[in-house]
């Protein structure tokens, strides 16, 4: 029924993630990258195609009813894995026909994601749609209505269980904690390190609104990129000991296996202030002395109890899968009446031009000097008599199809 999808896909469970690059189509902008990807789609006569690369994920949609030799498509993706040909199909998962298309449901319902419930792989799977359609023209209406439907279903997978609930992200849980505590937009913001999870973090600080943010990080140009998020600044991280504007949150993240911030430091950093701050440490190892808080009121925010939680949320999420799956092979024996009634359509594509062509021809020659004698009310009458038998011609054939397949 479903005979010509197909589905090849190398993830992090397959291969090893620093190895996926390896079956990257490796292009410097979209206009290269449309070219290779028409290349490959003709030179195997693939009538559809569609390309999503992530971090973790490398997955080629397409439509072609006759066989694909795996390793000679992957060869001319990148030319580098000639030298994995004895092993390339250890590390290529392929689906064909039905199993495609759950697959494809699968992946958009983040069942198969490196963590369980992200969303983010349904955006990341549409915007590599829309670009193979209407970017590289690459894509048809096979790919269409599978896109179509496995959104919907993804969306129904979101919407109907559990699966996106609680957060898995050590940040996203961070800030939850942070919140928790209820501080003031205007609240002080130390942020130690401008690395990537202290860019994470900014980001949570921007949507929450606040701005009084100072940034320190050794490089000065990676402190002042962060910091133009804000209305704040940017401070050389040698300079932290001898700050005195005091603070209400401190965020640290550094790379620093050395116990940064000590009780010297922080007392420094306090300027006498004894109203309780909230840390947030996502260094490993910690950045905080112990000592710091053995004479301070701190509300100690710390990457390892934020791990353990991070962990009873996604076997949490994982949970939910079983659900998940039952929802899913539902809507694939939708995927397939959906599929049918298009197939029909598109048979049967011809019929309306073919009896419109008919009806023209009647009135425009056959018929047209006994209606050029007839009454204007009388031919008006006639032509809607033959527009109403136009319309239930049509309808008859199309309709006769679609009972002998259900029959079958």
């Amino acid at each position: 029924m479903l005979q010509g999808y197909k589905l090849f896909t190398v993830t992090h469970r397959t291969t090893d993630i620093n190895q996926i690059a390896d079956f990257i189509i490796e292009a410097p902008d979209d206009e290269v990258l449309a070219r290779k990807l028409k290349k490959i789609k003709d030179y195997f006569g693939i009538d559809e195609l569609m390309y999503l690369n992530t971090c973790n994920r490398i997955l080629f949609f397409m439509y072609k009813p006759e066989a694909i030799d795996i390793n000679a498509f992957f060869f001319a993706v990148n030319e580098k894995l000639r030298k994995m040909s004895g092993s390339l199909h250890q590390s290529i998962e392929y689906y064909e026909d039905e199993l495609a298309i759950h697959h494809l449901y699968e992946v958009a319902s983040s069942v198969d994601s490196l963590v369980v419930g992200e969303r983010e792989i349904l955006r990341q799977l549409r915007e590599a749609y829309r670009k193979c359609k209407t970017k590289f023209e690459i894509t048809g209406d096979k790919l269409r209505i599978a896109m179509q439907m496995t959104v919907k279903s993804a969306k129904m997978v979101y919407g109907n269980t559990r699966i996106g609930e609680k957060p898995v992200s050590i940040v996203s849980l961070a800030v939850k904690k942070l919140l928790q505590s209820s501080p003031l937009p205007e609240s002080r913001v130390l942020v130690i390190g401008a690395g990537q999870t202290n860019l994470l973090m900014s980001n949570f600080l921007k949507k929450y609104k606040f701005q009084d943010v100072v940034v320190f990080n050794r490089t000065l140009e990676k402190a002042q990129l962060l910091a133009d998020r804000f209305t704040g600044n940017a401070i050389a991280l040698d300079d932290l000991k001898t700050y005195q504007k005091g603070f209400d949150i401190m965020i640290i993240c550094t790379g620093s296996t050395a116990k940064f911030v000590d009780s010297n430091l922080y007392a420094q950093l306090l300027q006498g202030d004894t109203d309780q701050k909230i840390i947030v440490d996502l260094s490993v190892p910690s950045n905080i002395d112990k000592g710091v808080f053995a004479d301070h009121d701190i509300n100690y925010i710390e990457i390892e109890s934020l791990k353990k939680l991070a962990a009873d949320n996604l076997a949490f999420r994982k949970n939910e899968i079983s659900k998940v799956k039952e929802i899913l092979a539902e809507r694939v024996i939708e995927f397939k009446e959906v599929y049918r009634q298009r197939e029909i359509e598109r048979d049967y594509s011809h019929i309306p031009q073919q009896i419109k062509a008919v009806k023209e021809k009647a009135i425009n020659v056959v018929f047209k000097k006994q209606l050029e004698a007839v009454d204007p009310n009388a031919r008006l009458l006639i032509e809607e008599m033959m527009a109403y038998m136009e319309k239930k011609c049509i309808a008859v054939p199309i309709k006769k199809a679609k009972q002998d397949q259900l029959a079958d």
